[in-house]
C-alpha cells in the first residue's frame, strides 16, 4: 500500500512526486498514477477496515463538521 495525497489548488513544480514515502499530485494526475501503479497486497476486508479507521480518525467530508459541532 502506498500513501497518496491529492493537492487541490496548490502549485507543484513537478507531479507526481514522492516525499517521505507519500506520493503528491493533483487529483487527476493522482488517479492516473494509481491506475499505472496498482498495489493489491490487501484484501477487500482489509481495505474496508483501513477506510473505516481513516474516516473515523481524519477530518473527512461531513465527518469534520460533525466533529467540530460535538
Amino acid at each position: 500500500m502506498t500513501p497518496v495525497l491529492a493537492v487541490h489548488g496548490g502549485k507543484l513544480a513537478r507531479t507526481p512526486f514522492t516525499a517521505d514515502g507519500i506520493v503528491f499530485a493533483p487529483p487527476l494526475k493522482l488517479i492516473r498514477w494509481m491506475r499505472r501503479n496498482p498495489a493489491a497486497d490487501r484484501s477487500a476486508e482489509e481495505v474496508e477496515a483501513i477506510t473505516r479507521a481513516a474516516v473515523h480518525a481524519l477530518p473527512v467530508g461531513s465527518n469534520a463538521a460533525a466533529r467540530t459541532a460535538a
